[in-house]
């Protein structure tokens, strides 16, 4: 279990369109959910497009048809340029919605990353009712309680000094070339230009 933001960053990014790539984040608290849903977006959006879909409680049954057109637009618009997309409101009318998108599964397979929230308390409900659409998350479910969404500092600077000491590299350097592809983007490499990228983050949280 991913105990914390920074290696589910590492997981959903190194992903970046290779292939089908599916989470469910389950949250028991929204404000913890809104809290790592904004720390999500503001990272991913430096590693991809992201857009957010929002599926409305709806009766007649064209969930599945304008989630797949939403899909697929933003695989069209955004080809080639890393989309991720955030997917809110599936508890909305949620034994409906789920077993429309159980049923249209197949359509929903894009390589890009695909974030699902849900209510952590629906989960069985989701297991239950769309067990097929369910089984694509695997072992990428994560309560968005648990994580620690508390960027610390320290922590970061002490990745940065090892991967420094190293490769005998001081980070900035290393991520200028990084951005311009001359470094190879190895997972080691990745995750060291993620960690560069977070403690940016929190230097702008303190002068905020």
């Amino acid at each position: 279990m991913i105990g914390n933001i920074e290696e589910l960053l590492q997981e959903i990014t190194w992903n970046n369109g290779a292939f089908q790539y599916y989470v469910l984040l389950l949250f028991e608290n929204p404000k913890r959910k809104e809290k790592a849903q904004a720390l999500l977006e503001k990272v991913l959006s430096t590693h991809f497009n992201v857009k957010t879909i929002r599926i409305e409680e709806e009766k007649s049954g064209y969930i599945p048809q304008r989630f797949y057109e939403r899909l697929s637009n933003i695989s069209g618009e955004l080809q080639d340029k890393n989309p991720c997309v955030f997917v809110l409101g599936v508890e909305q009318d949620i034994d409906h919605n789920l077993r429309l998108l159980n049923y249209y599964r197949d359509l929903f397979r894009f390589n890009f990353p695909i974030i699902f929230f849900l209510p952590a308390i629906l989960v069985n409900k989701f297991e239950e009712i769309a067990p097929d659409l369910f089984s694509l998350f695997g072992n990428n479910q994560y309560i968005v309680d648990e994580l620690d969404t508390e960027l610390s500092r320290e922590d970061i600077s002490a990745s940065l000094d090892f991967y420094e000491k190293k490769h005998n590299l001081k980070s900035k350097e290393f991520y200028d070339k990084w951005i311009l592809g001359e470094i190879e983007d190895t997972f080691e490499n990745h995750n060291w230009a993620l960690t560069y990228q977070l403690l940016e983050l929190t230097d702008e949280d303190e002068n905020q």
